[in-house]
């Protein structure tokens, strides 16, 4: 959901896309409740798993096996959640192929607001979803352990 919130807000940078007019139109719920309802939206349904599932395009129709298949052929995956761990180990990998290689971990381009708390409607709605929709909560799963496993 938090990935949902945080379009809401980047939307706010402007455009015609059916994103930023939309939350000119709309508040925070409205928004959500709008992509909800469009169930093939892919920045709603799947946008991570959509994404990955590229890698191997043509090779399959089951996206969700073809993201974690992309999962699984990545040398580095990081956690928004854990962004600091994330670059932490990005940095490791990379100072393997690039001696000397740093970094400075710097929040920018966050586009959330964690004033505004979601109603809890919104939030089963989006559980829901999940279980109907279940590739992203695999890939997720799926990501964490990785992450987990890769420390």
């Amino acid at each position: 959901m938090d990935c949902i919130v945080s379009a809401y807000y980047f939307e706010q940078q402007g455009g015609d896309g059916f994103g930023p007019v939309l939350e000119r139109n709309t508040t925070l719920k409205g928004y959500i409740e709008v992509g909800l309802s469009l169930r093939n939206h892919h920045q709603y349904c799947n946008f991570q798993v959509t994404r990955l599932s590229q890698m191997f395009k043509g090779e399959g129709s089951d996206i969700t096996a073809l993201a974690l298949r992309a999962l699984e052929s990545l040398p580095f995956v990081g956690i928004v959640e854990k962004f600091d761990q994330s670059i932490e180990q990005m940095t490791k990998w990379l100072s393997s192929y690039f001696p000397g290689f740093y970094t400075m971990p710097v929040a920018k381009n966050v586009s959330r607001n964690p004033s505004n708390p979601l109603n809890e409607q919104i939030r089963d709605r989006w559980r829901v979803l999940c279980q109907i929709d279940g590739g992203k909560l695999r890939g997720y799963c799926r990501v964490q352990c990785l992450f987990t496993k890769k420390q």
